[in-house]
């Protein structure tokens, strides 16, 4: 199914234009908001730690991820369409579709809510009231991603930014106060951070002028279903294949091997920063630049791709010169293992990075079935390289296997994406 978007005789200041320093301060705002979003969810992790018992910290964990699990699938069933189709459409249809889309986030957290307050009443015990209270936090929450992703289709980042640096400034205060006095508990510490994130995603209402429209959900996921099916599909594929792929690797080559992989992620995570604010800020920004296609957009592609794939060098050759004090002060007796991994990790890194160009310039050309054959590829192949390095070189093989599968990912991806701009050309000569 198709969904026609009205889209303006030329390009409009708000959502485009402005030249390249315009384009530059759009990317800093879009990388702040993601630093400042994952410096406060590490600081409310260490935060509470610090201040709960471990079991009490163990039901605040539970309770995080599936907060984490649902927000990525609620961005990529609700928000992305918004960010693909409406980039580049005439404000009043923008404004209509950014009110439909935050109702949608609303409406579709319902469920699982529901869920998760059934799940913690027969639990009971320490985890149950914390999946009580996170079901009852847990639409406005949604509530406030979807803003985020509202402000980055209207070529808004610094918007996004600010709604959550409201959010991690109240979160911060609200939890020193807390942890001041003798009432602090994971239920306490997780009240204080939805309700910060309530307030956030008030804010958001506030700086978009505009009233989420609930009652629209079902048009919203009806008209944009043919883009968020594959959207969906692809994160629980890849998702799935990567935490069935650790398992495995553990069961297999036992949990030091495990644990060496896993720090080593921990310490590739900044770059994983930049991917994820590079895709939040590249794929609006091609997408409101529809005349990005041929040979432009495989250009596009290149300078995503390079500016992420210099950055993860240049923080790949950090870690391999890590001095192994520094090392085992971070990541104590695991550091071993992790350093021992480091050169085939920091290769994977960058193989990854190098994919980022062609998947914002399919997902920007509204080709999302492309995207997700590529994952029918990629998802085995890392389970596949994970599982058989391990087999035949414990922790350094499985972390070769790893980076061969990030490396056939990217390049199947460059080569789909110059079949994608070739006919997006052709479709636009003839439009």
């Amino acid at each position: 199914m198709e969904t026609r978007v009205d889209r303006p005789q030329t390009p409009r200041r708000r959502f485009g234009g402005g030249g390249v320093a315009r384009l530059v301060r759009r990317a800093g705002w879009s990388t702040s908001d993601q630093v400042v979003s994952s410096l406060s969810s590490f600081a409310l992790g260490v935060l509470v730690a610090r201040e709960v018992s471990a079991a009490e910290f163990g039901a605040f964990a539970l309770s995080f991820t599936v907060y984490g699990y649902l927000v990525i699938v609620t961005r990529v069933l609700v928000s992305q369409p918004l960010t693909v189709r409406f980039s580049d459409a005439a404000p009043s249809a923008a404004r209509q579709a950014a009110r439909q889309s935050t109702g949608a986030a609303i409406v579709v957290g319902l469920p699982p809510a529901a869920a998760l307050a059934l799940t913690g009443v027969l639990l009971g015990g320490t985890v149950g009231p914390t999946l009580v209270l996170t079901a009852v936090l847990l639409p406005g929450l949604l509530l406030q991603d979807a803003w985020r992703m509202v402000f980055f289709a209207a070529g808004r980042p610094r918007a996004a930014a600010a709604i959550d640096s409201a959010w991690a400034v109240v979160q911060v205060c609200l939890m020193l106060m807390l942890s001041t006095t003798d009432q602090g508990s994971a239920v306490a510490y997780l009240g204080v951070w939805g309700l910060s994130g309530w307030l956030a995603a008030l804010l958001g209402a506030l700086l978009a002028g505009l009233v989420p429209a609930p009652r629209a959900t079902w048009q919203w996921l009806k008209a944009h279903w043919d883009l968020s099916r594959y959207f969906v599909t692809e994160y629980v594929l890849i998702n799935g294949s990567t935490q069935l792929m650790l398992v495995l690797v553990a069961a297999t080559g036992g949990l030091a091997v495990a644990g060496a992989l896993r720090g080593a992620q921990v310490l590739t995570g900044p770059v994983g920063i930049l991917v994820t604010s590079g895709m939040a800020f590249a794929i609006p920004e091609l997408a409101r630049r529809p005349w990005t296609v041929g040979r432009r957009l495989i250009r596009a592609g290149v300078g995503i791709s390079g500016t992420v794939v210099v950055l993860a060098t240049v923080w790949g050759a950090l870690l391999l010169v890590l001095p192994e004090e520094v090392g085992r002060q971070l990541m104590g007796d695991t550091w071993t293992g992790v350093d021992a991994i480091l050169v085939p990790t920091v290769l994977g890194l960058v193989m990854s990075a190098s994919g980022l160009g062609p998947t914002c310039g399919i997902l920007a050309a509204q080709r999302p079935k492309v995207l997700f054959w590529l994952q029918i590829i990629a998802a085995p192949a890392y389970l596949i390289g994970g599982l058989v390095g391990v087999l035949t070189g414990g922790a350094f093989g499985a972390a070769v296997g790893i980076a061969l599968a990030h490396t056939l990912g990217a390049g199947f991806a460059w080569i789909r994406l110059v079949v994608v701009a070739r006919q997006a050309a052709e479709a636009r000569e003839h439009a």
